[in-house]
């Protein structure tokens, strides 16, 4: 690999037998690096999780373990026509899909998932992964190879691998419909300087379009990240007609009318998109949270100079700090850059404003609210913090090529700035600073970095130090990635492959049994639950659900009706005779006895499917009177349910389907704490080695089934 180049192609004197046929795209062949070995790297650390076929790691976390999988399974089940991509009735009673999918897979490497068997899903979506992280390192490649930014072929291929493996890259990774806003980022970049030097738009109207397409949350992120770089480059390239070179009058003015026209095509050009989010989130997601507007400063400058270095995992959680590791060579050569001659003033201040930019968004509660749409995020902050990666590591790279700029006891002074400042984070109290992973491992990258790059700047074999630099850099990217996973499955835990996959085809014989002999329409609802959302995986009209696309109507209505439903999610779980015949369940898979009500209709693998026979169709002819029924005029569902049904039937009094049972005491065990806060009775343990158990005493007036509501703002899970 030939370490200089200029991107200029002249004829050889004697032109070789294999030169004369080369295609356009040779030069940049070596970028394939830039590709490959991210992927590579990327694939070890999921070996080092003991990855399925080689363990029964799996890449599911977080919501793609508790949505998205379940939405790329509804996604297959279109594409084989089982399902449509506007309407689902296998989310909450039924409801748009359009907006799911414009939300979570609207992607176009999403439907790489069809290519693989049902049963593989999970292999299917490592695959998306490494090919993104694959893509992450050849678009920033791309983008330094046609800026000329690097003078040799193997700093770029570092540079790419970086930028590949930041940590946002790596702990968002499962957060998949972000990553292709990482991976297009260079391209739209790169097609912002060919508009305003060139009037050249299809770059960038393409990438932006897609950009938008992919994920119209991300995305929208993405203008700021536009209507910022614009400026940037613009200012900082405003001499000798460098980003006016044919000379064009009132150059500025014409160079943003394009830029904003552009810009507009791009969103037109992603319109259906987005506004089928945009209407799906008109159904309560806009005012799922109530944030503060209250100016304040979110973290100290410390703290986010931490998160810089190698190994500084926190959390997702909503205390989270940015994700802005980019590789120690980059703390090592953004002083670098601001340090050499090679730059102007003029690229250095705007370099700096754009910084100083993205540092404020992070640190003042109010900027960072607008970039995330208006909306406080629900875990997983400062969504946007790839963004600065992208350009720190332009700005390295950059600086990397005129490393000869600089002289050895500037950059020595540079490192012992860094190790005085690693060392003083030592002495911080920061439960997520390991001395270990955080101080001495960026102690010793530091060290070897100045090392090689004093031997750099004055050998002769640049080449073969270039390798050195590449393996270790590849090795301190591994490491971090690799202690990043870990800590991540520290925080919120992996699940394994065979939880899923067994999961679900434990419950397909008895699903397509039912399907294939009862072909009506008609609701079907399981009693054991994955994840609320499994239905989607198993083509099941029910009720369970969960999406940041809710319909609040529906939640709460699912709530009134006595199942277990609230903020964004629904679930099957509180069913008895007669919610469930008003809701057209006609079908209940369980491996309970239900023949006190139900009749057993087919049975597969352990489970029963028992037939509702009162269950009502999807549509049916009421009274009237039903809308004289107030829903917050009942506390207990049972009340509602039995005023709902009298009032269905136009009876004047209300039946009592559900006849109260007088509770005559409540009392607690000796290891419960009953205490009254706000208008709530709280029960906690007041010792973790006891159970802590609540009595209720009755006398049941017959043999019949008794129902138990226990009424609570703050549900948690417990035995009854």
């Amino acid at each position: 690999m030939s370490d200089e180049y200029t991107g200029v192609t002249t004829l050889p004197a004697k032109a070789g037998a294999g030169t004369k046929h080369r295609p356009s795209w040779w030069p940049m062949a070596y970028l394939g690096l830039a590709f490959l070995i991210p992927v590579v790297l990327n694939y070890l650390i999921y070996l080092a999780m003991n990855i399925h076929p080689f363990g029964d790691g799996s890449v599911l976390v977080l919501d793609l373990n508790g949505q998205y999988v379940y939405f790329y399974e509804a996604l297959r089940n279109f594409v084989y026509g089982d399902t449509s991509l506007l309407y689902s009735f296998s989310r909450a009673l039924g409801g748009d899909f359009m907006g799911i999918y414009a939300y979570y897979i609207a992607s176009p490497f999403s439907y790489i998932v069809c290519l693989f068997p049902q049963a593989k899903i999970l292999d299917a979506l490592l695959v998306i992964f490494l090919l993104k992280t694959g893509l992450c390192g050849f678009t920033f490649g791309f983008y330094i190879h046609k800026t000329g930014r690097s003078k040799s072929k193997i700093a770029t291929v570092i540079f790419s691998t970086m930028y590949a493996l930041t940590a946002y890259a790596v702990v968002q990774q499962h957060n998949s419909m972000w990553i292709d806003a990482v991976m297009w980022l260079p391209i739209i970049s790169y097609g912002i300087e060919q508009l305003i030097k060139y009037g050249r738009f299809r770059m960038y109207l393409i990438f932006l379009s897609l950009t938008l397409m992919s994920n119209f949350y991300i995305g929208y992120m993405v203008c700021f990240y536009v209507a910022a770089y614009f400026f940037y480059y613009y200012f900082a390239n405003n001499r000798d007609n460098k980003n006016n070179p044919y000379g064009e009058r009132r150059h500025f003015i014409k160079s943003f009318a394009r830029f904003g026209a552009y810009s507009l095509l791009s969103v037109g050009a992603a319109a259906v998109i987005l506004l089928s989010a945009y209407y799906s989130l008109t159904f309560g997601k806009t005012t799922f949270t109530n944030p503060s507007w209250a100016f304040n400063f979110k973290f100290d400058v410390i703290d986010l100079l931490i998160k810089f270095l190698p190994g500084s995992y926190d959390t997702v959680r909503p205390e989270g700090l940015p994700f802005v590791y980019c590789g120690v060579l980059t703390l090592i050569l953004i002083p670098v850059y601001f340090l050499s001659p090679k730059f102007t003033v003029r690229e250095k201040v705007a370099a700096g404003g754009i910084i100083a930019f993205f540092v404020l968004s992070f640190s003042i509660s109010t900027v960072d609210l607008v970039w995330h749409g208006f909306q406080r995020p629900n875990w997983l902050n400062y969504r946007y913090s790839f963004m600065l990666c992208f350009f720190l590591l332009v700005l390295a790279t950059s600086a990397f090529s005129e490393l000869k700029s600089i002289s050895s006891k500037t950059i020595f002074a540079v490192c012992t700035s860094l190790v005085a400042l690693v060392v003083f984070i030592q002495t911080l109290d920061r439960d997520y600073v390991s001395d270990l992973e955080t101080i001495w491992f960026s102690l010793v990258c530091i060290a070897s970095y100045l090392v090689l790059i004093c031997i750099l700047k004055i050998t002769k074999y640049r080449e073969n130090i270039l390798l050195i630099i590449t393996f270790f850099v590849c090795f301190e990217l591994f490491a971090n990635a690799l202690t990043n996973v870990v800590d991540l499955n520290r925080d919120v835990v992996y699940s394994r492959y065979s939880s899923y996959t067994n999961f679900l085809a434990q419950l397909r014989p008895i699903v397509r049994l039912v399907q294939e002999n009862d072909t009506s329409f008609y609701r079907m609802e399981k009693t054991l639950h994955r994840k609320t959302n499994d239905n989607m995986a198993l083509n099941i009209r029910g009720l369970s659900n969960s999406t940041s696309t809710l319909n609040s109507d529906t939640i709460a209505f699912l709530a009134r009706m006595g199942y277990c439903s609230k903020s964004h999610w629904g679930k099957y779980a509180g069913g008895t005779p007669v919610n469930d015949s008003l809701l057209g369940l006609k079908y209940i898979i369980t491996s309970d006895d239900l023949s006190d009500y139900y009749k057993p209709a087919f049975a597969e693998g352990g489970f029963t499917a028992w037939l509702n026979p009162y269950a009502l169709s999807l549509a049916y002819g009421v009274d009237e009177r039903i809308t004289d029924i107030v829903a917050n005029d009942y506390e207990a569902p049972c009340d509602y349910l039995n005023a709902l049904v009298s009032a269905m039937l136009g009876e004047e009094e209300v039946d009592e389907l559900f006849v109260p049972v007088e509770v005559e005491d409540v009392s607690v065990s000796t290891f419960c704490a009953r205490s009254y806060i706000a208008g709530h009775h709280k029960y906690a343990k007041s010792s973790e080695d006891h159970e802590a158990l609540v009595y209720y005493t009755f006398t049941a007036p017959n043999d019949r089934e008794i129902f138990f509501y226990l009424p609570s703002d703050y549900p948690r899970e417990v035995n009854l």
